[in-house]
């Protein structure tokens, strides 16, 4: 495809899910950059927001051993977070799901008062999204293939030419080591309920991981879509 008009391929709902990976569209090319991506995450604040409630949560626990004052109080930054961004971007879908996410790491964590199980939504998480990654190489049908095709109006032809469908399942298997090292860390620390050492797992592993790992998956498609632009 030679001809990428935002008015027809370029929809309203390939932007936002291209946003939301740090990609923009710019002079009909998909871009990536440290800003695109930062800017993914809603800018230094955004980031600021999403790592403050695990910071919180460990350092109050450390202090009182009090799971319920931890939990309450992290889960209070978060939904305040949660509130400044609806009335910002008015997402409300995201915010439903962002409510609901809390909820459970609150249910989870008071349920049986262990403070290790504040961490355990995000294990079962992570979980599910390497299983569809997994499933989705092991089909053949690479979910970075997917999302680019639909990113570049492309549909499913990548199918039919071997570097690309080479390329976008490496990029799928990176994105599923990922994920992969989340776990191999992170498990057994819970497991061991080994709280500090879990949170600042969850920290490194979390935004700066996921952005070393796009970045590295752009480099691994970036030469298909210049060609296909």
């Amino acid at each position: 495809m030679s001809d990428h008009r935002p008015n027809d391929v370029w929809s309203q709902a390939s932007k936002q899910v291209a946003a939301s990976l740090g990609i923009t569209f710019n002079n009909g090319e998909l871009e990536l950059s440290k800003g695109s991506i930062t800017k993914s995450f809603g800018g230094w604040l955004g980031i600021t927001e999403s790592i403050l409630p695990t910071i919180v949560f460990i350092f109050v626990y450390q202090l009182t051993s009090n799971v319920w004052l931890s939990v309450i109080l992290s889960g209070g930054l978060s939904l305040l977070a949660l509130v400044r961004q609806l009335i910002v971007k008015s997402a409300l879908t995201q915010a439903i799901v962002g409510v609901i996410s809390i909820g459970i790491t609150i249910w989870l964590t008071l349920r049986d008062n262990n403070a290790s199980d504040f961490f355990l939504q995000g294990l079962i998480t992570n979980s599910a999204y390497l299983l569809v990654a997994l499933v989705s190489l092991a089909i053949r049908w690479p979910l970075v293939g997917l999302l680019v095709g639909f990113l570049i109006g492309e549909g499913f032809t990548w199918r039919q030419k071997p570097s690309h469908f080479k390329r976008f399942m490496l990029a799928t298997g990176i994105y599923c080591g990922m994920y992969v090292l989340r776990l191999v860390v992170e498990v057994p620390m819970y497991l061991a309920q080994n709280l500090s050492a879990l949170g600042a797992a969850k920290l490194i592993l979390g935004i700066p991981l996921y952005a070393v790992t796009l970045w590295t998956m752009w480099l691994v498609v970036k030469p298909l879509i210049r060609r296909e632009t």
